[in-house]
């Protein structure tokens, strides 16, 4: 019952593909309601505003679920078809660091420094055509990005957390074609 495939409705398609399956989806959704709630626990005490706290909610979704959806077959198989498809979803992860910015703009530099980094190594591992290839450079360029994380000494375990996703979601689950 759990493998069975399930028809993803039009606006979900950049999230799930056209179809996948329940397992998946499950699995997917209960790492997005655990690290959002972990990030919610951290962030408690940072004094944010109600809507920074919000927007923190809202990137910690996004995160920890494309990391998620990223490796799933459905996913793979919806950007797989049109490379147009995935420089658009590319594009779209300048908004993220952006918002990471507004809400800690005294960790301006760690931020550019963590974003020029991964969507540069992204792109590189994005253009390597022999999948076996793209996932040995994907996990040397993501573990580095992650000890580069760590050796910035960004001040808010929030944002860390924040910046380490945007990392693995973008150098290894999704410039990696994994279909």
């Amino acid at each position: 019952m759990l493998k069975r495939k399930i028809k993803i409705p039009k606006f979900l398609h950049e999230v799930h593909g056209h179809e996948s399956s329940l397992e998946e989806l499950i699995f997917n959704y209960i790492t997005v309601l655990f690290v959002t709630g972990i990030l919610v626990i951290m962030a408690k005490d940072l004094s944010l505003s109600t809507f920074k706290l919000a927007i923190c909610v809202l990137l910690a979704i996004d995160l920890s679920g494309g990391v998620v959806s990223n490796f799933m077959e459905g996913t793979n198989r919806y950007y797989a078809e049109s490379s147009k498809r995935r420089y658009i979803f590319i594009s779209l992860h300048i908004i993220q660091p952006l918002l990471m910015y507004w809400i800690f703009p005294d960790e301006g530099i760690n931020i550019m420094l963590m974003t020029l980094y991964t969507l540069s190594t992204m792109s590189i591992v994005n253009g390597i055509k022999k999948q076996e290839r793209q996932r040995f450079l994907a996990a040397v360029f993501m573990m580095s990005g992650i000890a580069l994380a760590f050796a910035l000494n960004i001040t808010y375990s929030v944002l860390l957390l924040m910046l380490v996703m945007f990392t693995i979601k973008l150098i290894l689950s999704f410039a990696v074609r994994w279909r």
